[in-house]
């Protein structure tokens, strides 16, 4: 019985806590332009970690960084990556300021200790509820472009 007490009150406590918190964050408010706090970092990252396939994560970049495929990726990257992202992958632009969460900074330990494969993986698919886009399209062949910016995202 001691034990059921004790889960119990653990439990109360939990939603206790669970709606203070709510409480405090609806009364703060959301805002797109504010830092995410270092818990939401973390079960954000985590949850991405997570949903990359392990075959996904497995696979590795057909390409070779040379010089005519780093031009390529690094035209690409351009295009497609540096409004958010900005030319330098540190995600400090206008755009990415203004997404929550913020775009992560492509050459921190976080994203360059990433396989290939999850790169290309977050790339192709993107990622649920920020701003992360989906490259890959039904109808077209994306996939040589997308290992290219790994390429392209290594080599910042």
């Amino acid at each position: 019985m001691k034990l059921w007490k004790w889960l119990g009150t653990l439990l109360g406590g939990l939603v206790v806590i669970g709606i203070v918190g709510g409480i405090l964050l609806i009364r703060r408010g959301f805002r797109a332009n504010e830092e995410p706090t270092a818990l939401e970092r973390v079960v954000a990252r985590t949850v991405r970690n997570l949903s990359i396939p392990g075959r996904a994560a497995r696979e590795t970049n057909p390409y070779k960084p040379t010089p005519d495929n780093l031009k390529e990726a690094r035209e690409t990257f351009t295009a497609r990556c540096a409004a958010c992202h900005g030319n330098d992958g540190r995600g400090k632009t206008t755009i990415g300021q203004n997404l929550y969460p913020k775009p992560p900074d492509l050459l921190a330990s976080q994203t360059q200790n990433l396989s290939d494969g999850q790169i290309h993986y977050i790339i192709q698919n993107g990622v649920r509820l920020t701003g992360m886009p989906a490259w890959s399209s039904p109808h077209e062949e994306q996939n040589e472009a997308s290992w290219k910016l790994v390429l392209a995202i290594r080599d910042l």
